[in-house]
């Protein structure tokens, strides 16, 4: 008797089978035992099973709580994750004070854990050596660069303001770092003009950023593009945000430790390749790639006034390129062809979104998005 005759087994099938000796009745026993065993473990194993999934199902609950929803659950999930990666306790007891510091009268965060872990390290770095940071925020306009900004400087110091912290021109950012204290976090959003490092702004900027570190600075800038950051914040870039639709990020730092340079590589090839090159770095995975919220961590005064400020700005740029264009003594909006230059300059230059420009023009935004195009 061939052992294909016997599969599958089961006791249904003990009537058909005639055997020819007694070495065959136990082989078939055996195997119909063995077949029993496996279907017992199989039924064992599929309880088993379902009670780790569920266990599983419970912690990916947990972890997916949103601090909005439930800001205690979240933190200890935070801390939680911090532990299974191996962290020192010390460590951990650390980050929590900090986050507690810096989150708990928010009651809640702004970005993804990762992010957060990697900015407590800058904050370290720049609290306890000798030295500060420099963040670029880089994207198309309308991405968030603002927001992200405010959030990111907020988390490496609470204390961050409209008043003392953000400067819409870079007469008004050289001003604020002069007077800055300690650890003060200055942003610079949407540079004016690109200094030249020899005329009187320019020398200016350069002897402050000669002392910036004693102050131990967290410094930022907004841009459209990286080539529009005046050369001498430029050259001291140490981390950038890129924002390549809302509300997402990706953030590049240098890992001096590890022999990471993602910064150096976007700086090289930035003016050949444009935002492609952030694709390109991008393989090699020296990145933190996330999300970011859309609220402002700034008082609600703070941000009014910062609204009203960036409106005024807008209206004045606006004023200027008419008086120093080809169409200053026209009326703008009746020339075609000089309105749809104006429009593509200002967007270029980072003076405004496409729905910011759109209001000044009375046009719409989908009507804005064709002349950019064109």
């Amino acid at each position: 008797m061939k052992d294909e005759d016997m599969s599958p087994l089961n006791f249904s099938q003990l009537n058909n089978i005639t055997f020819d000796s007694f070495k065959e009745l136990s082989f078939v026993a055996d195997k119909i035992n063995i077949g029993k065993q496996k279907e017992e473990r199989k039924e064992n194993l599929i309880g088993e099973y379902d009670e780790l999934e569920i266990k599983r199902s419970k912690e990916r609950k947990k972890l997916r709580v949103k601090s909005i929803h439930n800001y205690p659950q979240y933190k200890q999930n935070v801390m939680d994750w911090l532990a299974r990666r191996n962290n020192p306790p010390k460590r951990i007891t650390e980050f929590n004070k900090w986050f507690s510091k810096v989150y708990d009268p928010k009651q809640r965060v702004y970005f993804d854990k990762r992010l957060i872990c990697q900015l407590h390290k800058i904050y370290k770095k720049v609290k306890t050596r000798n030295t500060f940071t420099n963040i670029a925020f880089v994207g198309p306009g309308g991405t968030g660069k603002s927001t992200l900004a405010k959030q990111v400087f907020f988390t490496l110091n609470p204390k961050f303001s409209y008043k003392k912290g953000i400067a819409e021109t870079t007469d008004r950012f050289v001003e604020k770092l002069e007077q800055a204290d300690h650890f003060d976090c200055i942003l610079l959003d949407e540079p004016d003009e690109t200094l030249h490092s020899l005329s009187k702004k320019g020398k200016l900027l350069k002897s402050i950023l000669g002392r910036i570190r004693q102050k131990n600075l967290f410094m930022g800038i907004c841009a459209t593009e990286l080539t529009s950051i005046p050369s001498l914040i430029y050259n001291k870039l140490d981390s950038i945000f890129y924002m390549p639709e809302p509300p997402r990020f990706e953030f590049y730092i240098n890992n001096p430790s590890k022999e990471y340079y993602p910064v150096q590589m976007i700086k090289k090839g930035y003016k050949d390749s444009g935002y492609s090159i952030f694709k390109k770095v991008k393989q090699s995975n020296l990145f933190i790639r996330g999300m970011f919220s859309k609220e402002s961590p700034l008082s609600l005064e703070d941000e009014k006034e910062y609204l009203k400020e960036k409106e005024g700005d807008l209206n004045r740029t606006f004023k200027e390129y008419a008086k120093s264009k080809e169409g200053g003594h026209q009326n703008i909006t009746d020339n075609i062809q000089v309105r749809n230059y104006f429009i593509k300059k200002m967007y270029k230059d980072g003076k405004g979104t496409q729905k910011e420009i759109g209001k000044l023009f009375n046009l719409r935004r989908d009507t804005i998005n064709k002349i950019l195009k064109k």
